[in-house]
């Protein structure tokens, strides 16, 4: 975990971002966010099985940047069964994850990830029903962050298996890649209460920095100290009542942030919402 001393390279993110070091080190331990993977056919300029081995990278290194920042879990979507409807986009996939496998588990323990996984038939009828066997027992005793993969997932799946899901961290935070929306990645009974982030960009390694990620971390806090208290269960007072509709309905409320500027890196967007109305980051 990153000491007080060693945040002071994210002191310009923290501030623009509107977090507290304090709130960092308190909050980030409770958070599980959800990172819906996508963008590895058009974020990349080399499409196919080179595009899904940016991704796999991209979920390492996010969760070991997650790891220095305090979160203790993170959920990552790999697939939905409905990707089968494009059997060479499968195919592709497949054939990363068997190309980088040594690889990524060499690097989970290097980072002290330990990799566990959820979906239908992982451990029977799916094709990479070893490789996961393989990864969950060489990182089983690491303790640094646990990274909960999901893949060969569906909505309908976890509707019918309600019992599988309670081995799924409780999610606050989604986050979803290059689309805004959820559809086909829900997950039932695990988000109850989650706030949404829209980022622009694809979730490819080699176009994020160590520094955007760990800013896209400080994101999902902000976004989870944004929506606490007004999901499900807010009690207005009548002036605060007033402000958010004076806000959001006649002054259409919405807020841009550059959380810094780098000059040696493609900057990066991210959009979260409040009660008021969208606040979008450039980093």
């Amino acid at each position: 975990m990153i000491s007080r001393d060693d945040l002071l390279g994210l002191q310009a993110p923290l501030d623009k971002i509107g977090i507290s070091s304090n709130q960092l080190f308190q909050l980030t331990p409770k958070i599980v966010p959800y990172l819906i993977l996508d963008g590895h056919r058009t974020g990349v300029e080399k499409a196919g099985v080179h595009g899904y081995k940016e991704g796999a990278l991209f979920s390492l290194r996010f969760a070991r940047q997650l790891k220095l920042l305090g979160f203790r879990k993170v959920v990552f979507l790999i697939h939905t069964k409905r990707n089968r409807k494009t059997p060479e986009r499968m195919k592709a996939i497949f054939q990363a994850v068997r190309d980088i496998f040594d690889d990524f588990i060499e690097l989970a323990n290097q980072f002290d990830i330990r990799l566990i996984y959820h979906g239908e038939g992982i451990y029977t009828s799916y094709e990479l029903k070893s490789e996961i066997l393989k990864a969950e027992w060489e990182t089983q005793h690491n303790a640094g962050i646990e990274v909960h993969y999901v893949t060969n997932y569906s909505e309908e799946w976890a509707i019918k298996n309600p019992e599988r899901l309670f081995h799924i961290p409780e999610i606050h935070v989604a986050v979803r890649f290059t689309k805004g929306h959820l559809s086909g990645a829900y997950i039932p009974s695990r988000m109850q209460r989650s706030a949404f982030i829209y980022v622009q960009n694809a979730s490819v390694s080699s176009k994020w920095t160590n520094l955007q990620m760990q800013t896209l971390g400080l994101i999902i806090t902000r976004a989870y100290l944004e929506n606490q208290g007004f999901i499900g269960s807010k009690v207005y007072k009548e002036t605060e009542r007033e402000i958010i509709r004076k806000k959001r309905e006649e002054e259409l409320f919405q807020e841009n942030v550059i959380a810094f500027e780098d000059p040696t890196a493609k900057p990066k967007k991210a959009i979260i919402f409040n009660p008021l109305g969208p606040i979008s980051f450039i980093f």
